[in-house]
């Protein structure tokens, strides 16, 4: 696990500015945000599978949050910044109406998550998991190419 997060600790290397920020910087932090919804997504399934579904609002809070941010970094394709080392995805580019709405609903996945969670049922808990994970492979489909 700590190899995990020190390897994936080397794609955000800085923070991002606003108009400063160069294509590189950008991608690399898409690419660790990922990273980081993935880690989220794989703590919740073991949370869930040893029965601490109290501890899933800790990583749904994550996803809920990047899934408000993620699109403010995804307003360009910045096809300049690929190939990117270690990846064959690419952001393939999107419309900001629908890519929002896609964030939004992943937003609203989480949320919904959250309070399944503070009830303690990790049935349902479970079973909205898969909700959560398919916003994320439904945005994937449309938006991500790989080389």
């Amino acid at each position: 696990m700590s190899m995990t997060l020190a390897a994936s600790a080397l794609f955000a290397q800085t923070a991002l500015m606003p108009g400063k920020s160069s294509p590189q910087d950008i991608v690399a932090a898409r690419k660790f945000a990922m990273r980081s919804f993935n880690a989220d997504l794989r703590d919740i399934r073991l949370k869930i599978e040893s029965g601490d579904v109290i501890g899933v609002v800790s990583p749904a809070l994550s996803v809920s949050a990047k899934a408000q941010l993620i699109p403010l970094v995804f307003v360009d394709r910045h096809e300049s910044a690929y190939p990117f080392e270690g990846s064959n995805k690419y952001f393939k580019g999107a419309d900001t109406q629908s890519f929002q709405a896609a964030a939004e609903y992943l937003n609203a996945q989480a949320q919904k998550l959250l309070r399944i969670a503070s009830d303690k049922d990790a049935k349902k808990a479970d079973q909205h998991l898969n909700r959560v994970k398919r916003a994320c492979v439904d945005c994937h489909t449309k938006y991500r190419g790989e080389s």
